[in-house]
């Protein structure tokens, strides 16, 4: 009888632990907006920058819809694109957000995701935006180049909020 007991708590253990770690993954990301999330992350394994030195953010976009088909729009000089937006705090509070100019002309490419499916593409905010201030900055991104293509309707999307710990100059 003890046996199935141990197995027993071991299955409630997994299942505990797989929602904990399903809890943590969804809080990676921005808020549902028509069928798609978007994310941003530090690229690599970095989980810290050294203050004025360069680094890029990882964005992800996943379509959580059923049966939509989203398209996101991409230039090739992303860091040019006004269709990003970051609103970036700085430790002591001051807003320190970067403003895009706006592109008049360029090429890029169309990613279109069905249902479950992701795309990533690196962001290289440095070029936009120095932190050059010791502590934990709070960047939040949005972007306006996207649209759900069942209901051809165009929509921005915002990421989470992105904790950025920023050391000083060894």
């Amino acid at each position: 009888m003890k046996p199935h007991i141990y197995c027993c708590l071991k299955l409630i253990i997994l299942a505990v632990a797989g929602c904990c770690a399903q809890a943590a993954d969804t809080n990676d990301w921005g808020p549902p907006t028509n069928g798609l999330q978007m994310s941003i992350r530090l690229a690599g394994s970095n989980d810290e920058v050294v203050a004025s030195a360069p680094f890029v953010l990882s964005v992800r976009y996943r379509n959580v819809s059923t049966n939509d088909m989203i398209s996101v729009h991409e230039y090739v000089y992303m860091e040019d694109d006004d269709s990003y937006s970051f609103s970036v705090k700085s430790p002591s509070g001051k807003n320190v957000s970067p403003s895009i100019k706006p592109i008049l002309e360029g090429s890029g490419a169309v990613h279109v995701l069905n249902p479950g499916q992701m795309f990533e593409v690196g962001f290289k905010l440095s070029e936009l935006c120095k932190l050059d201030e010791a502590g934990t900055y709070i960047v939040i991104a949005t972007f306006r180049d996207v649209e759900n293509l069942q209901i051809h309707k165009a929509f921005k999307v915002a990421s989470n909020a992105l904790k950025i710990k920023v050391v000083p100059e060894p």
